[in-house]
């Protein structure tokens, strides 16, 4: 994974696109809530911090994604 560093302005602007009339923060948000009700169904416990974990996963899909 790359070194960069990310403002929450970058992530605001990229996440605010539209992909097929739908903003690209829904989507990664969708994609949050199927881990999270994965994580339930199987019993798994995640103890970190969820926001932090939602913004990981927003600079994981910005930086392995061409949107």
């Amino acid at each position: 994974m790359p070194n960069k560093t990310y403002t929450a302005k970058d992530l605001i602007y990229w996440s605010t696109k539209n992909i097929k009339n739908e903003l690209l923060f829904d989507k990664i948000l969708d994609i949050h809530d199927d881990i999270q009700t994965f994580l339930e169904d199987h019993s798994l416990y995640f103890d970190g911090d969820k926001e932090v974990f939602l913004m990981q996963l927003l600079i994981f899909i910005n930086e392995n994604s061409n949107v």
